[in-house]
């Protein structure tokens, strides 16, 4: 039940506020970018990635979280 709450809370956040979504994914990829441009020479390296894609799902669950509560 909880997953399936999930799902539907992050399909409606999407529909909703898809822009909102992707400039943050954007401003967060910018930032880990420049990031690891200070620390290492390659940002996208394994590490970079991964952390860019785990920066991805954590705003997308906690953005539709946020604003399932919001529309509510």
């Amino acid at each position: 039940m909880l997953l399936e709450k999930a799902k539907l809370s992050v399909t409606k956040y999407l529909k909703n506020h898809w822009l909102v979504f992707v400039v943050k994914v954007c401003l967060a990829i910018y930032a880990v970018q420049k990031m690891f441009s200070l620390e290492a020479k390659d940002p996208f390296s394994i590490e970079g990635c991964l952390l860019i894609i785990f920066l991805v799902i954590a705003a997308l669950i906690i953005d539709s979280i946020y604003y399932s509560y919001q529309d509510e």
